[in-house]
């Protein structure tokens, strides 16, 4: 037992000499080196976002897009001013795209309906605009000549958004397209009314034949908005004008529209149809031309270039009175600052008239009176011709 002991103790006096000598060991020989730091990776520069863009156009076609178009030329008035309005520029454009003002200082290709092939062809553009209507022939054509086309078309406030906002997308715009069609839409909305009057709105041919804007045209787009009703509603698209329906005298006197709106294709010194149009002897039983209701519209925005500038079409050609909801000084202020021409209503005085006779209807009037120059005195306006739209806030 006492052996086996010692020869214990031994082995572990024996152990511990040896880690001894090993720390020593340890201890006395040289530092080794530290190991050189590794460089740090260099930054690897952020993938370039891809450009790919597509857009359907007015003919049903995917027009695919793999960098921004530099080189732009747009042969129609329509095309041109959405273009502009997109936030984009041209090189090359027709003869009638003289709008904006530095369209109208670009080479031109001639008509619109025959431009000069060989001039659009020779600029080599990236891209080429037409108008669907009246252009779609020319696309199969270009693109056989390697040239890229889209089609736009301008037959209702919805095509013009659409085009625009398209076009914004494509040019990498699209903060000026949209800020550009809300004020399309903004606009829009302040001179919609709800005048309860009848209109047609006619163009004459060459051979003086007559037409009328059917409410699914461009140009019918005025009745609707004014709240209007268009009296060639429900007639079938006929003649040289799309969208158009053809009159015959006894179709416009069956009519009898409250306004006639009339549009002169014929350059000036030709007579405009509103002139001539008083001259047709049964016309003359006409209520629109009894009441001097023959108003001359633009045929440029209204025909030859449709698009963003639809509400200036509208603008202030017709008289426009609001009728329904007149219950306020107010109500009044805000139809006049919205380009209303004058305000009518029956409760108006009825009940005044009904509650105290005629001094209850003067003691009504003196109150809208007091309304509207209290009011107008608060928005800074002295007479009512300094009423519009920059009066008021709109609620979108």
């Amino acid at each position: 037992m006492n052996r086996f002991f010692i020869i214990n103790v031994s082995l572990l006096l024996l152990l511990s000499v040896f880690v001894s000598c090993g720390e020593s060991s340890s201890m006395d020989s040289e530092p080794t080196a530290a190991p050189e730091p590794t460089a740090a990776p260099e930054p690897t520069a952020a993938p370039e976002p891809v450009y790919d863009v597509t857009v359907t156009d007015a003919l049903g076609r995917e027009i695919s897009f793999d960098s921004i178009p530099q080189k732009i030329a747009s042969i129609s008035p329509t095309a041109t001013e959405m273009l502009y309005a997109a936030g984009g520029s041209a090189i090359l454009r027709d003869r009638a795209s003289n709008y904006p003002k530095q369209a109208n200082e670009l080479p031109d290709v001639g008509s619109a309906y025959d431009p000069s092939i060989e001039t659009l062809v020779g600029a080599r553009p990236d891209l080429v605009l037409i108008e669907a209507l009246t252009q779609a022939r020319f696309a199969p054509m270009l693109e056989s000549m390697g040239l890229k086309v889209m089609a736009v078309k301008a037959e209702t406030v919805s095509d013009v958004t659409t085009y625009i906002s398209d076009l914004g997308s494509i040019l990498e715009s699209s903060d000026t397209a949209s800020e550009k069609i809300e004020d399309i839409q903004t606009r829009l909305m302040a001179v919609e009314s709800s005048d309860s009057r009848s209109v047609l709105i006619l163009i004459s041919d060459q051979d003086r034949n007559l037409y009328a804007a059917r409410p699914e045209s461009y140009t019918g787009l005025i009745a609707t908005t004014l709240g209007m009703s268009n009296k060639a509603e429900g007639l079938p698209d006929s003649g040289p004008y799309p969208g158009y329906a053809l009159m015959s005298t006894e179709a416009i006197l069956m009519a009898n529209p409250d306004v006639i709106v009339t549009l002169t294709p014929a350059p000036k010194p030709a007579p405009r149809l509103s002139q001539t149009i008083t001259q047709i002897p049964p016309f003359a039983a006409l209520t629109a031309i009894q009441m001097n209701q023959i108003v001359e519209g633009d045929v440029t925005l209204f025909l030859q270039a449709p698009g963003p500038r639809i509400v200036d079409a509208v603008g202030d050609k017709l008289d426009v009175i609001c009728e329904g909801g007149i219950h306020r000084g107010t109500h009044m202020l805000k139809a006049l600052s919205l380009g209303a021409k004058a305000c009518s209503g029956g409760r108006l005085y009825l009940y005044a008239l009904a509650a105290a006779g005629q001094a209850g209807v003067e003691r009504a009037l003196n109150q809208y009176k007091t309304e509207l120059q209290r009011d107008m005195k608060l928005m800074g306006c002295t007479k009512i011709s300094d009423l519009n739209r920059s009066n008021l806030r709109f609620r979108v």
